[in-house]
C-alpha cells in the first residue's frame, strides 16, 4: 500500500515517527526542578520524541513531557498543550507516575516502561495502540494487557512506538506489537489491527521471532536487532526500507542483507526505523542506511534509493563515517551519535533538522556537525539521541536535554513555538 507523503502544518502533521530510546549514558544526578519554574530540565536519564511532543525520564523514576496534547499524549489528565516539560500523572491522577525506566512517544500517544517490567500507555487509541484491549483514548496512563486473559504484559525490557502502533521487547528475547497494522508492521503475518499485544513471528512464520535485543518502529515498518548481530525488518517496503534487496511488503520479519546483497548484514550494534528509510550502527563504528533517499536521508552522497544497506560517507578524506555509537532515522533526515560525544546529521533541513545553525532549502548528502546552542563550536557531551519526525533531541553532559528542528507545536520544549536550526534547552 502506497502512502501519501505530506508535510506538517503549524498545528499537526499527517505522518509521525516515534522511536524508542537508542543509547543511554549514565543516569543523571541533578535534582528534579520544582513545578512552575523555567529552569533547564536536569536529571535527564533518557529522552524520546513523538511527532510534536517529547518526554524525558528523570532521576527518581519520574517522567516529564511537553508539546502538543490534543489526545492527552502528555499524560497530564487533560488536553492542554504545554511549551515546557511537565510531570506525567499516575492512573488515578493522585500524583506523578513513578518507577519509570524508559519512555517512547508517537504521533498521539506515549508509553512508559516501569521497573517492574510492565508498560503504561496513554493518549490517542483509535487503532488500539495503548494495548489495553480497547480503542478508547486515555488522558492518564493505563496498563498494557497480556496477549490474552485478564493479566498484564510483563517481562518487558524495551519499548518503541510510532504513529498508531507500539512494540515491546521481552526479557526472553521475543517481541510483542499492538495497534495499527495496515502494512503488516505488527509482524504477526496479518493486516488486522490489535488492541492487545500480538506475537512477532519468525521469518518462516513458525513460532515467535527470538533473540531480539532491540526493536524500533516507524509509521509503516518495524525493525529489530538480534543477538547474533543481524537485523530483521517487516511491514511496508515501497522504497526498500526493509533492506532485503526487494520492494515487496512483508507481513513477517525478513533478513536485512549485506551491502553486497549476498548474505545477511552482520555486526549490527543498533537499528533505527525512519519514515521511509532505516539506518544501523555497526560494531566497527560505521553506519549503514537504506530505503528512500529523496531528501538525501541515506547519507551516501547521492540521491538514489537503495533496497539494501549502503555506506554512510565520511567527511574530508574519510570514505566512511567512523566512531559511530548510534544512529537515529527521522522523517527526512538522519543523525549519528559519535563516541566522541559529537553528533553528525544529514538529509532534509527544512526545519533546521541538521542542527548546524541553518534552516532552509539546502539538503545535505553527507554528515554535517551539529553545533552548540551558541553556534560557537560543535555540540559536545551527547550520550543519547532521539528522533521525532522533523526534530532531534540529545541528552548531554549535566543530564540536560537539547532539541532542534521543528518546534511550531512546542515539540522542542524550550518555552517557544518556533523552529530552531541549533540545539535549544528543554525547560521546566
Amino acid at each position: 500500500m502506497r502512502r501519501v507523503r505530506r508535510r506538517p502544518s503549524t498545528v499537526i502533521a499527517a505522518l509521525a515517527i516515534g522511536l524508542a530510546v537508542m543509547v543511554t549514558g549514565a543516569p543523571g544526578t541533578g535534582a528534579e526542578p520544582a513545578e512552575g519554574t523555567s529552569d533547564p530540565l536536569t536529571g535527564v536519564v533518557s529522552t524520546s520524541g513523538g511527532n510534536y511532543h517529547g518526554c524525558a525520564v528523570v532521576t527518581g523514576g519520574r517522567l516529564r513531557c511537553w508539546g502538543y496534547n490534543s489526545d492527552g499524549q502528555l499524560g497530564t489528565g487533560n488536553t492542554t498543550d504545554t511549551l515546557r516539560a511537565v510531570l506525567v500523572r499516575n492512573a488515578t491522577n493522585t500524583g506523578p507516575l513513578s518507577d519509570v525506566v524508559d519512555v517512547t512517544t508517537a504521533r498521539y500517544h506515549s508509553c512508559a516502561l516501569l521497573g517492574s517490567g510492565e508498560v503504561r500507555c496513554w493518549g490517542g487509541n483509535g487503532s488500539g495502540q495503548l494495548g489495553d484491549g480497547t480503542v478508547t483514548d486515555r488522558l492518564l496512563p493505563r496498563p498494557v494487557l497480556a496477549p490474552s486473559g485478564p493479566g498484564r504484559l510483563t517481562g518487558v525490557t524495551q519499548i518503541s512506538a510510532s504513529d498508531q502502533t507500539t512494540c515491546a521487547r521481552l526479557a526472553n528475547g521475543q517481541a510483542r506489537c499492538w495497534g495499527w497494522n495496515n502494512n503488516g508492521q505488527l509482524g504477526n503475518g496479518t493486516l488486522v489491527d490489535r488492541s492487545r499485544p500480538a506475537v512477532v513471528k519468525r521469518v518462516t512464520g513458525a513460532g515467535p521471532l527470538t533473540g531480539v535485543t532491540q526493536i524500533d518502529m516507524a509509521t509503516y515498518h518495524t525493525c529489530a536487532r538480534l543477538v547474533n548481530g543481524q537485523a530483521r525488518c517487516w511491514g511496508a517496503n515501497d522504497d526498500g526500507q526493509l533492506g532485503d534487496d526487494t520492494e515487496d511488503p512483508r507481513l513477517r520479519p525478513v533478513v536485512v542483507v549485506a551491502v553486497s546483497g549476498v548474505g545477511a548484514l552482520t555486526g549490527v550494534r543498533q537499528i533505527s526505523a525512519g519514515e521511509f528509510h532505516t539506518c544501523a550502527a555497526l560494531l566497527n563504528g560505521r553506519a549503514r542506511c537504506w530505503g528512500d533517499n529523496d531528501q538525501l536521508r541515506l547519507g551516501n552522497g547521492s540521491s538514489f534509493d537503495t533496497s539494501r544497506p549502503g555506506i554512510v560517507v565520511g567527511t574530508g578524506v574519510n570514505p566512511q563515517l567512523t566512531d559511530v555509537r548510534a544512529v537515529v532515522a527521522g522523517g527526512r533526515s538522519s543523525c549519528a551519535l559519535l563516541t566522541t560525544g559529537q553528533v553528525r546529521c544529514w538529509g532534509d533541513n527544512d526545519y533546521g533538522e541538521i542542527g548546524n545553525g541553518t534552516i532552509g532549502s539546502t539538503n545535505y548528502a553527507s554528515p554535517v556537525a551539529v553545533r552548540n546552542p551558541m553556534d560557537t563550536a560543535n555540540l559536545a557531551g551527547a550520550t543519547q539521541m532521539e528522533a521525532m519526525s522533523f526534530t532531534f533531541c540529545a541528552r548531554v553532559n549535566g543530564a540536560q536535554a537539547r532539541c532542534w528542528g521543528y518546534g511550531d507545536t512546542g515539540g522542542l520544549g524550550n518555552g517557544a513555538g518556533d523552529n530552531s536550526g541549533l540545539p535549544v534547552k528543554v525547560l521546566t
